[in-house]
């Protein structure tokens, strides 16, 4: 029976269903005609398309209960199966779910305990990480595995597969997370984090992810330009899983507290952040509208999100914002619409000139009917209610501009910074920055009398600390004012940058600060039209930007990105391979441009097709799949890496053949590949560990980028 939790200590969501066990899930996975669930005692639940228990069942009995926000347990989102740790050992079980559980197969690989499970978006991989720090990945339909990440020094806390399968991003315990690219088998970032990353998510198509740290912090990583965010401290607990919104455009992040958040991605700021659970949120899949939303010890919450949509959207048209009101305190995921987002920064700022008109004057009544009708969306009731908590503030500072005390005024300003965007200090800045251009006028005739008329105009802002700078410099150096006047004018920015190096006063002139917003703002739409690969548009931003020293060290970044994208298209143009690869394997950032994708989806193609000969260890196989591909270096990482799955499975298939000399095996591949994890478990598996450890050769896990690799590790 569906339920509506209104404002309390449930806000706002509306509950399509409660999945009845009252115990800890630590996965959980919506499927066309079941849900599956699996809790932290290893007890496997089964849910039909009307949300009926229909079996339960333990899967490993006597098993050490996992922690209750265990990453180690996923399901399969394409097909009905599962990884789960299993046993003393560091095992792992692989598992198919679609008539009764069958183990598909025991994985061995890893080193210490199994603590992070992962599948990938598309069901192609599934990746495991363990309590070593080693993260192995393994074809999915086989269960062999493909490749290892490079080992860190703790325990793996997190694993997530990018939605096109390109990217796997491992974080650790040591607080580093890696970016590891799946197509070419290699490491393409390294990033060190202040706490331990419990939670990534990849967005825009796999060009940033987000990370959520165990201190309530969240940082973006821009995997194109590989630029990290600054830090931003928005939970105020633990934030222990999160997903992507359907259209993109937040992270939902569910918290220790029982909490869910909707951060938007681009501003970086949260829209909402709602109680929805008694106790923490341990898992979140979000399915065609459908949130299903796991808690400790507690049943499991299955939120329609996509709840009066419609009729919303249809208000949204007519502007009936008080039956949008109405419909958020049934369903706050409606204030992420697209359209609402957009109709609500319009109404913003003038909504709030009113309502503060209102607080100033003392007339809380008319400004919180005024308001009335957005009080279910919380970055309104936000603004409102920090605006009332400061009223008498807002109005001492009102009372204060009229009647012109105008150093107490901008001392209250700075003692309460929330003050500056009021009505009655923005009066002050704009009398002020009149004063500030009447009195440089007056400078500029260069008269006595005038001077003095401009010292009287300004004598009432000599104890504002913040503009004595200001008025000292008009007085005392009006001709360098004259002369930045001109070079604004006349566009001539080289020159005026110049002159603002010699007399830093100008900084704080309106006109300065008016140059600086336009900077940034131009120099978005080069990034823009740099995305879009609009060259033409990058062309006319880069010749306008060049004299802005202010936006210096990124603007050269750009447009060393910009000469890097013109002769990689016209790489593209004349269909230039060797140029394409060898730019693509110095410039990361070249690989997920669509167009570039385009010629690599060959090679993609190529490696499923020589996995298969991977897998039957055949080395020529391989070589005669990729064909000319094998002398691009671009791809060097990736072929060695199916080659040396080759030669693991060419000494399992002669294990037991007593003319192979294992000492010359192992010495070859060491020198190839190393001494790798791999190898050490396969020498197990064939019974020859001895040998493999008496072999004292320099570990150079590189080695196949100097030696040509042979067809047979075995002879």
């Amino acid at each position: 029976m569906s339920k509506i939790y209104n404002r309390g200590f449930f806000v706002m969501f509306y509950e399509l269903d409660k999945l009845v066990p009252e115990t800890t899930i630590v996965a959980v996975q919506p499927y066309e005609d079941e849900i599956f669930m699996f809790d932290k005692n290893f007890k496997l639940y089964r849910f039909n398309s009307d949300r009926k228990l229909t079996s339960r069942q333990t899967l490993i009995a006597n098993q050490e209960m996992m922690h209750s926000y265990s990453s180690s347990v996923s399901f399969d989102p394409f097909s009905k199966k599962m990884l789960l740790p299993y046993g003393t050992k560091p095992l792992g079980l692989y598992l198919d779910l679609n008539a009764k559980p069958k183990v598909i197969k025991k994985l061995n690989e890893p080193r210490k305990t199994l603590e992070c499970t992962a599948f990938s978006t598309q069901g192609s991989y599934i990746a495991v990480g363990d309590a070593s720090g080693r993260c192995n990945v393994f074809h999915a339909k086989s269960a062999q595995l493909i490749t290892e990440l490079p080992p860190r020094p703790d325990y793996i806390s997190s694993l997530e597969f990018s939605s096109n399968e390109r990217f796997l991003a491992s974080a650790s315990y040591d607080k580093c997370v890696v970016i590891f690219d799946l197509v070419l088998n290699v490491e393409v970032a390294s990033i060190t984090t202040t706490d331990v990353v419990q939670s990534i998510t990849f967005f825009d198509n796999d060009r940033g992810m987000v990370m959520l740290q165990r201190n309530g912090a969240m940082q973006v990583y821009h995997i194109d330009d590989q630029v990290l965010d600054r830090e931003k401290n928005l939970f105020p607990s633990w934030p222990t899983s999160s997903l992507l919104s359907e259209d993109g455009r937040f992270v939902f992040v569910g918290l220790k507290n029982g909490s869910l958040c909707a951060v938007n991605l681009e501003t970086q700021e949260k829209a909402f952040d709602e109680k929805v659970c008694h106790s923490g949120i341990t898992k979140m899949v979000l399915h065609e509208g459908l949130l299903i939303i796991a808690q400790e010890k507690s049943s499991t919450l299955l939120i329609d999100t996509h709840h009066q949509l419609e009729n919303f959207v249809n208000a949204l048209r007519v502007k009936d914002h008080s039956r949008l009101n109405e419909m958020i305190t049934s369903n706050i995921f409606l204030i992420l619409n697209e359209e609402y987002d957009a109709e609500m920064i319009g109404l913003y700022e003038p909504l709030f000139k009113r309502v503060n008109f209102l607080i100033q004057k003392g007339k809380i009544e008319p400004a919180t009917t005024l308001i009335a009708p957005y009080e279910n969306d919380p970055k309104i009731m936000g603004t409102f209610e920090l605006m009332i908590k400061n009223q008498e503030h807002i109005q001492t500072l009102a009372a204060l501009v009229s009647a012109q005390q105008i150093v107490d005024a901008y001392n209250l300003i700075q003692k309460y910074p929330i003050l500056k965007d009021v009505p009655a200090a923005i009066e002050l800045e704009l009398t002020w920055q009149a004063a500030f251009g009447k009195a440089k006028r007056l400078c500029k005739t260069n008269e006595v009398t005038s001077h003095k008329e401009a010292e009287r105009i300004l004598a009432p802002y000599e104890r504002v600390v913040e503009k004595q700078t200001e008025i000292h410099a008009i007085l005392k150096n009006t001709k360098v004012f004259i002369e930045a006047d001109k070079y604004v004018a006349a566009k001539k920015f080289k020159e005026y940058f110049a002159l603002v190096e010699r007399y830093a006063f100008l900084t704080k002139s309106p006109v300065h600060q008016n140059i600086i917003q336009m900077s940034h703002k131009i120099l978005g739409q080069l990034k823009q039209a740099l995305h879009a690969s609009d060259f033409q548009k990058c062309k006319d931003y880069i010749t306008f930007l060049a004299p802005f020293s202010n936006i210096r060290a990124e603007y050269v970044k750009l447009v060393e990105n910009f000469k890097v994208r013109v002769a990689f298209f016209q790489a593209l143009q004349k269909n230039d391979v060797d140029t394409i690869f060898s730019m693509a394997k110095e410039h990361n950032e070249l690989r997920t441009l669509r167009e570039y994708e385009t010629i690599e989806n060959r090679f993609k193609e190529l490696s499923k097709k020589a996995l298969d000969f991977a897998f039957i260890a055949d080395v020529r196989g391989i070589k005669e799949v990729f064909g000319n591909y094998t002398t691009v270096k671009l791809f060097e990482d990736k072929i060695a890496s199916l080659i040396k799955i080759a030669y693991l499975n060419q000494m399992r298939k002669e294990a037991n053949n007593p003319k192979i000399d294992w000492q010359s095996v192992f010495s070859k591949f060491i020198t190839y590949y190393g001494k790798s994890d791999d190898l050490l478990f396969t020498a197990r598996q064939i019974n020859q560990i001895e040998i493999l450890k008496k072999i004292k050769l320099p570990n150079n896990p590189e080695g196949y980028k100097k030696e040509a690799l042979v067809d047979s590790i075995l002879g």
